[in-house]
This record gives C-alpha cells, structure tokens and sequence, in this order.
C-alpha cells in the first residue's frame, strides 16, 4: 500500500505528467498550440481515456491532436484525419496541419 510520503510525482516532467493526469484525474492539458507537444503515447490503452475526455471537452486542441495520433497508429485513417479536423478547429495549430493533407483542412 502506497503512502503519501512516498509521492514521486514531482520527479515526473511535462510529457509524463499529461499522462499521469488523464489517468487519475481525467483531464488534459492545452497548452499554447505553437508550443511543440510533448510526450506522444500511441499505445491502445490510452484510446478510451483520451475518448471519454475529448467527449466531455471537445475544444482541448491537444487532446484531439494526440488521439488523431492513436487512431493513426490503428491504422483508423479516416477517424485519425476527423481527429487532427477538430483539434486545427479547436485551436489553429502546425501539428494537426502536419499530420493531415492541408489540401483537406478547411
């Protein structure tokens, strides 16, 4: 059983602690969309968190930008190319854009 003196949290740097905070406390964060993202996660199990977050919050850029990248590692193409959609129309940002034909963004 873990004690709270033994809170390593603060070891942690950006990129692991966007992850750590959708696991516990089910949020994500957004950063400046200039700001080049950190920590890019493709594994399956962060598919439904990132999806009941983005149901919950659908203007969170970076969210929508990281399970554009998810999908596409699934090789869910059309549901990876929606996701980069919605997070260049939450916020306008290079990422989603570089991820995406910029002949389909509108």
């Amino acid at each position: 059983m873990a004690s709270a003196a033994l809170d390593f949290s603060y070891l942690l740097d950006p990129a692991q602690t966007q992850w750590r905070d959708l696991l516990d406390r089910g949020t994500f964060p957004s950063p400046n969309p200039l700001d080049e993202p950190v920590g890019y996660e493709v594994e399956a199990k962060w598919l439904p968190l990132l999806e009941d977050y983005v149901g919950s919050t659908t203007d969170n850029w970076y969210a929508w930008l990281h399970l554009g990248l998810i999908l596409f590692e699934q090789n869910r193409l059309e549901e990876a190319s929606d996701a980069w959609m919605r997070s260049s129309a939450s916020a306008a940002n290079p990422w989603a854009y570089r991820n995406h034909p910029p002949y389909t963004i509108g």
